[in-house]
């Protein structure tokens, strides 16, 4: 008699769960697969540098940098007083010699660098597409995709599980690398400032963290692509279920690959990180406006409760 009854509950609920899923997966199914973004090709559009599409080149990254540029000389005028300043008290102080030499030096360096930053920025992103294409042609088929719909069935439950994993894990695909474009075309239009920065001696280290931080943020995509090129491999042998929990280790797996190779991007990581910390306080004021309405029964006590939230996440 009770299995009759669970079955007949089975024929109500399956269905539902079915159409609940489609509901819920609806609005994101135009959310790019990880392939699309990693390997930055897509039948629907044409990528400059495998990230950008040709509108952000044209109308973000080229006016910002003529911006910029502005900024960049009038540093440039006062590198150049400071150095005159240094140079007419050489015969005071005879160390002022070894200034003068370096400010030769660096402003040749910055110099090359302003006439060529596109080729500068041309190279590093070439040599990141070159070791992507390698991996991408070794890797044609999507790992997993997100179903539009599941079948009815026995396991409907656990399918409904599964893909609402992999949306998650999707999600935070498209925010990272959406969080990536906007790293990289910042670092790209304060390009020219610091470029010049080379030639003042205090901020000498700035631009070097620049190029540092530039250059780890291109190529993590490269990282991306080996790791997601391995856990493919790996998938083949595997069952849907170890496929999820693959994708799921491929998030912090990057992360120590791209430290272990000393790549930089702690610039995306502080932005990863404000982004979570700000996700998490709405939650932890929110659960403070319930609990304080609940227990107070009044709108003043929910504001209390939902201050002490975020008081209580910020103290953590």
């Amino acid at each position: 008699m009770m299995d009759i009854i669970g079955d007949k509950l089975a024929d109500v609920f399956n269905p539902l769960f079915s159409v609940i899923y489609a509901w819920i997966v609806k609005p994101f199914l135009e959310l790019k697969l990880f392939k699309t973004l990693i390997y930055g090709s897509s039948e629907d559009e044409d990528l400059v540098f495998n990230t950008f599409t040709p509108d952000e080149i044209e109308k973000i990254v080229k006016p910002g940098m003529d911006v910029i540029m502005i900024l960049a000389v009038f540093l440039l005028l006062i590198a150049i007083v400071l150095a005159g300043m240094k140079m007419s008290s050489v015969a005071i102080n005879p160390a002022n010699r070894t200034y003068i030499i370096e400010f030769f030096k660096d402003f040749a360096i910055v110099a090359i660098l302003l006439l060529n930053l596109p080729t500068l920025y041309s190279l590093i992103f070439g040599v990141n597409d070159a070791i992507i294409s390698v991996f991408s042609v070794a890797h044609e088929d999507a790992l997993m995709e997100m179903k539009e719909t599941i079948e009815p069935g026995d396991d409907v439950l656990g399918q409904m599980i599964i893909q609402l994993c992999l949306l998650g894990l999707f999600i935070w695909g498209n925010f990272y690398y959406m969080m990536r474009k906007l790293t990289l075309v910042l670092f790209m239009i304060l390009g020219p400032l610091m470029a010049v920065m080379l030639l003042i001696p205090q901020t000498k280290g700035i631009t070097i963290g620049w190029l540092k931080e530039f250059i780890g943020t291109v190529f993590v995509q490269s990282v991306h692509a080996c790791l997601y090129w391995v856990i493919a491999l790996m998938s083949i042998t595997e069952s849907g279920l170890e496929a999820v929990i693959l994708y799921i280790i491929f998030i912090p797996t990057a992360e120590a690959l791209r430290s272990l190779l000393g790549m930089g991007g702690q610039m995306s990581n502080g932005l990863s990180k404000a982004g979570a910390m700000f996700g998490m306080s709405a939650l932890a004021g929110m659960y403070g406006s319930v609990k304080g309405a609940i227990g107070d029964k009044s709108v003043a006590g929910a504001l209390r409760g939902a201050a002490n939230g975020i008081k209580d996440s910020a103290g953590r």
